[in-house]
């Protein structure tokens, strides 16, 4: 839902919209995943497997995102028909499912496993900036990217279309600027493209 005011050639656009999103998840191409874990997560060697590690590690995954954002910029009508506006976005991520990167220790044999978790507001918890994925977890397990950002900011940039009356098609690029992991070394899709049909004035 977006309004525009005024309604000039020049206008302010205001909308609020649920964001449904689907993004890949990598980690860093290093040789050995132990760097991965940093200085917080300290990891004997003993009983590791480096070849599963990058194996496991590499291996692209999919993160997946309910988001509630307000966004606003600066638009111009070009012509009768086509529209250009572009701006910022705030972002309150609401829940979804992603992976976590673990390190198991058990009777002193580490391994390395990827899991895909769940996280919600009723999961976990709280009304603040993050989001523990790490929540239940077992003393045994060294989660390493256990906090997500709750809020995010984003720039955006779409241009409009009008096929006939109030039918709209819309091409738009949203850029993240804030990172979904706190922690860990997992990289995101950083871009994202829009197509489709819009409804209004």
């Amino acid at each position: 839902m977006t309004r525009r005011f005024p309604t000039g050639r020049w206008f302010v656009p205001v909308g609020l919209r649920y964001d449904y999103g689907r993004r890949e998840v990598t980690t860093s191409g290093m040789d050995d995943p132990q760097e991965l874990f940093g200085p917080s997560y300290p990891v004997p060697t003993a009983g590791l497997s480096t070849a599963q590690a990058r194996e496991e590690f590499r291996q692209p995954r999919e993160l997946q995102t309910h988001t509630l954002a307000v966004r606003t910029g600066l638009g111009r009508r070009l012509s009768g028909r086509l529209t250009l506006e572009g701006g910022l976005q705030g972002g309150y991520l609401m829940g979804g499912s992603g992976p976590t990167y673990a390190v198991l220790d058990s009777a002193g044999v580490v391994s390395v496993t990827v899991a895909e978790e769940r996280f919600s507001r009723s999961n976990y918890g709280g009304g603040g900036t993050q989001f523990d994925m790490s929540a239940g977890g077992g003393g045994n397990r060294s989660v390493l990217n256990p906090v997500l950002n709750r809020l995010s900011l984003s720039t955006w940039l779409r241009a409009d279309y009008r096929l006939s009356g109030n039918l709209h098609l819309t091409l738009g690029t949203t850029r993240h600027l804030t990172p979904v992991y706190r922690e860990g070394s997992p990289a995101m899709e950083r871009q994202r493209l829009e197509l489709g049909l819009r409804w209004g004035r």
